[in-house]
């Protein structure tokens, strides 16, 4: 396994381990830290979540109390992009990469989420 934290190089070692023999069976992107993301996406919910609840109870006229109850959800986990290759590996081991032309990687996005339901006492 090899792990690299720059996109731009993903594409010359993909090449280069190809060319050594390297058997390539795809591509994952991870987040580095992700318990910071989570974390962040989870106050950014929470304060979501209030702040919506503030204005739908003052268009009725009544105020927001405490929260009753509180359910939260990440999903399903990180959603790996799946990367684009200008060429499949298995041709790439047929060709001589100096003379032919770079395989292309591009990443997608990585999507973190984080559903929050709170039940609030209304005055």
């Amino acid at each position: 396994m090899v792990s690299l934290r720059n996109i731009d190089k993903v594409s010359t070692a993909l090449d280069k381990g190809v060319a050594a023999g390297a058997d390539v069976d795809g591509i994952n992107f991870t987040i580095e830290k992700p318990n910071e993301h989570i974390e962040e996406a989870l106050k950014r919910s929470y304060a979501d979540v209030k702040k919506k609840a503030e204005a739908i109870v003052a268009s009725i006229g009544m105020t927001l109390g405490k929260p009753i109850r509180v359910t939260d959800s990440q999903s399903s986990g990180i959603i790996n992009p799946q990367p684009i290759y200008a060429k499949r590996a298995s041709m790439m081991m047929a060709m001589d990469v100096n003379g032919g032309s770079e395989s292309t990687v591009s990443a997608g996005e990585i999507k973190l989420t984080h559903n929050v339901e709170i039940l609030y006492e209304v005055y």
